[in-house]
């Protein structure tokens, strides 16, 4: 058994915090931090639950993209560039799309009622989409739950981002941290954050990767889809448990523009879909 894995010790450490009611997903960051593989560590722990007669279910099976799909993968965080997610025309009228409404200031999470707010940090712009909105989002909104094997109800409405020449997102996590000003109001409303795929519409001249600054040995890895490709982002490896890794950040650029589609553990309200960052 797992639990047994590392001696004696460790045994009775764990059991002794479950039997305390610690939440597992605290037991599994100590755990980590101190060495443990990640799935060892949450075997060891539904190990322990089972001695003390309790359920296991404090923990989701994430579902991996479609390997076929996909030429780069990282398994931690979990990383997958899609090719041919989109193809040119697809590409061009959701831009065309996208061009005949208004943009507003892209926000971020930040205040303490968990509305968005304009920050520093963030000077691109949006434009949403509402769940299934026509046609052509709910044909996409389709596609990529085939692709990366996540129902469609569990997805935010799919905003397109643009970046003008000078404008950048600094590095930041996409998922939602219960203790950050607004992040238990987010979480309660769609649950967390699980994953994030970025579609690559239109070839920046400069810049327009996304950056990892986790990653890497002296730079951040960067990563940059062709267009109509797309860069799945699981920042979630079991519900409640976070990779620090999966930092990002988007580069200053010329005229970029990109779709995305975040997903979470719960069905998203409309309310949250309309106006999420």
């Amino acid at each position: 058994m797992k639990i047994d894995s590392q001696g004696e010790q460790w045994r009775s450490w764990i059991l002794e915090n479950l039997g305390r009611y610690c939440l597992p997903s605290a037991i599994l960051a100590d755990m980590t931090r101190d060495g443990w593989d990640v799935s060892d560590a949450i075997s060891a722990i539904d190990e322990g639950l089972a001695l003390l007669g309790r359920s296991c279910d404090w923990h989701i099976d994430l579902p991996s993209p479609a390997t076929s799909a996909g030429s780069f993968l990282l398994l931690r965080p979990r990383l997958q560039m899609l090719s041919g997610v989109l193809n040119r025309q697809e590409c061009s009228d959701l831009i065309e799309l996208a061009l005949g409404r208004d943009r507003v200031p892209a926000e971020v999470l930040g205040g303490d009622d968990s509305r968005p707010v304009q920050h520093e940090g963030r000077s691109n712009s949006t434009i949403f989409f509402a769940p299934r909105e026509n046609p052509l989002i709910a044909q996409i909104e389709d596609r990529l739950s085939e692709i990366t094997h996540w129902p469609v109800s569990h997805a935010e409405g799919i905003q397109i981002q643009f970046y003008a020449e000078g404008q950048r997102y600094s590095p930041h996590y996409d998922w939602f941290d219960p203790t950050a000003p607004g992040g238990a109001g987010a979480l309660s409303q769609a649950g967390q954050r699980l994953a994030t795929t970025i579609i690559a519409l239109q070839q920046a001249h400069s810049g327009g990767a996304t950056r990892f600054p986790g990653l890497g040995s002296s730079e951040a890895l960067r990563l940059s889809p062709r267009i109509g490709s797309a860069l799945c982002v699981v920042t979630d490896s079991e519900i409640n448990y976070f990779d620090a890794n999966a930092w990002t950040g988007s580069d200053c650029s010329a005229d970029s523009r990109g779709c995305i589609l975040w997903t979470h553990h719960d069905d998203p309200s409309l309310e949250l879909s309309s106006r999420r960052e």
